[in-house]
């Protein structure tokens, strides 16, 4: 078995995850999905602080 590392390594995961999310098109918005049952929606995040403040 092998041992979990002791600190998150990105470069290790994130291009596999990301590529596959660009294959599943997760990024995309699809209007036709959008119906009474299944209202549209949208998450708001806001932006950085600026470390210049």
């Amino acid at each position: 078995m092998s041992e979990i590392p002791k600190a998150y390594e990105p470069q290790a995961v994130e291009a596999k995850w990301y590529q596959f999310w660009l294959e599943q098109r997760c990024f995309v918005a699809d209007p036709a999905r959008v119906g009474p049952k299944r209202p549209a929606y949208a998450i708001v995040i806001p932006r950085p602080m600026s470390l210049a403040c």
